[in-house]
């Protein structure tokens, strides 16, 4: 690293940052209206899950990411969760506050053209480390802390700031972090003008998050395990620990990486009294567990395996068998890590010029807006389906969208309405029996969007006709069964058209996010 690290910036930003984030007035960056709201609720002790849910419910955008974390399998419900309250009760506050805040990191960066891939790789090791520390404090018979989880995941968030606003900057602090600790107080001064934690705390004071998170990230402690019977202690111990647990496994190993995670190793399983292979099944369910919560921000899988440089380095024993165990469990082939090739994901997103980038076009966000704004005010049920077959179709996403609906007097999906070129007279071919064993009919069956990727995989297996594959084509599509309540009500296909393109990560993600505006507002009309 060279003497002065400024000249490392161009346009000199430090300056920029220095007079956008110093003062601790209004100059510093604001949060939409709906995520402070939920700091706001979610920090008085006054407000209840009525409270909480109110706020949700006026971001559609919002509300359909926590009403699919309330439905996935995290929290084991028996029916589907249908209302912002249903989910409030379930996820609870402090998840859902912290959750609410790296979705906005992800939106902001989006709209803004900012580097969505740096941002996701900063929040996905906060995941960790946040479902870490709560089950780091499960496997201690600890009293819960309504607010580890915002504590835990935030205790980075100088670096979630930068990666945001100036991941230039946050480059440099990440590569000083790993390579050259000592020298990372001296950066931050010569970039920032202040230490970057003093920052962090402003903004954490300024969005009015827990005191105790203000105060974590401006004292910055060490990772002590000791006198963990004290609260205080106990709240630093954790954050610490679990911090530092998910900055070892999803970080480019060095030197110093992997001495904090033998120091972790070594450490909280005598903290904890807790044999090393409990503390590597922890890890994996956390890992596991933040996936999922992943989800609901639109975080790849791939964010969450250890990286593939681990797998050269020369490590003690004890580290390579705690490494080797992560990635069996996290089923990826050792070299997959998107960590292999992170300057090419950085530049495709950056681009921001297409729905295939992985970030959405402001046309499809728009259109996708609309949908769930009309989604939540309509009394019709098949206005609302119409209205998703063409906000699929209509956003930029989807080439070909066709909606089937269940005849209950014969048994069978059939063909409704279809968008897309040479979409009509194709629509015969959909047709099936819901007892068979079609894909069509497995997929309404399901409750789940299914990714048909291999389509003669399907006609070998005899669940699709080869009559559909020659006059529809082989590319991929995705299936999303139609419910309402436990009720099955049909099934929505969509694909990228005759070209046959990929079904990319945010197509995947537009789909899913429409289907569950769907079966949540038909649950509603049922009742």
């Amino acid at each position: 690293m060279t003497v002065s690290v400024a000249s490392q910036i161009s346009g000199g930003p430090g300056q920029r940052v220095q007079e956008l984030l110093s003062h601790t007035g209004d100059d510093l960056p604001i949060l939409r209206q709906s995520c402070q709201g939920i700091i706001d609720c979610t920090e008085d002790d006054t407000s209840s899950a009525h409270d909480v849910s109110e706020v949700i419910t006026h971001d559609q955008a919002l509300l359909a990411k926590i009403i699919k974390l309330a439905n996935s399998a995290i929290y084991h419900t028996n029916t589907p969760v249908t209302s912002a309250l249903q989910a409030v009760k379930i996820i609870g506050f402090d998840v859902i506050r912290a959750m609410a805040i790296g979705a906005e990191f992800i939106e902001l960066s989006s709209e803004r053209g900012g580097n969505a891939t740096l941002i996701k790789r900063v929040l996905a090791r906060a995941l960790v480390s946040a479902t870490a520390a709560q089950a780091l404090e499960e496997a201690g018979n600890f009293p819960k802390n309504p607010n580890l989880f915002t504590n835990t995941m935030l205790y980075t968030l100088g670096d979630l700031m930068l990666a945001h606003y100036h991941p230039d900057i946050y480059r440099i602090l990440e590569s000083a972090q790993r390579h050259e600790p000592d020298r990372v107080h001296s950066v931050e001064t010569e970039l920032l003008g202040q230490p970057l934690r003093s920052l962090a705390a402003k903004m954490a004071n300024k969005w009015g998050l827990p005191s105790t998170i203000c105060q974590l990230i401006e004292t910055n402690p060490n990772l002590n395990t000791k006198n963990w019977d004290q609260p205080q202690n106990r709240l630093v111990g954790l954050v610490c620990s679990a911090n530092q647990l998910g900055y070892s496994l999803l970080s480019p190993p060095t030197s110093h990486t992997q001495a904090k995670l033998e120091e972790i190793l070594n450490r909280v399983p005598r903290a904890l009294n807790l044999p090393l292979r409990d503390l590597k099944t922890l890890t994996i369910n956390a890992m596991k567990k933040a996936c999922q919560l992943s989800h609901v921000v639109d975080i790849p899988q791939d964010f969450f395996v250890p990286h593939a440089d681990w797998d050269t380095m020369d490590s003690p024993r004890n580290i390579k068998d705690f490494i080797a165990e992560i990635w069996k469990a996290t089923n990826k082939p050792k070299g997959v890590h998107h960590g292999t090739d992170t300057a090419q994901n950085e530049q495709r997103e950056s681009s921001n010029t297409s729905g295939d980038s992985g970030v959405p076009t402001q046309t499809t966000f728009l259109c996708l807006q609309e949908f769930t704004l009309k989604a939540q005010l309509t009394s019709d049920p098949s206005a609302l389906l119409q209205w998703a077959a063409e906000a699929l179709h209509t956003g930029g996403t989807f080439g070909r969208v066709v909606l089937l609906l269940l005849t209950p007097s014969n048994g069978f999906l059939e063909p409704r309405t279809g968008y897309g070129e040479q979409v009509k007279p194709l629509l015969p071919l959909f047709r099936c029996a819901i007892k068979s064993q079609h894909t069509f009919a497995n997929a309404y069956r399901g409750c789940q969007t299914v990714n048909i990727e291999n389509v003669l995989e399907e006609m070998k297996a005899g669940r699709i006709s080869s009559e559909f594959i020659q006059q529809w084509g082989e590319g991929p599509f995705l299936l999303g069964p139609v419910f309402a309540n436990t009720k099955h009500v049909g099934l929505i296909v969509a694909d990228k058209g005759p070209t046959q393109q990929p079904i990319t990560q945010m197509d995947f993600a537009n789909f899913s996010m429409v289907l569950a505006q769907v079966n949540v507002n038909l649950s509603r009309l049922s009742k």
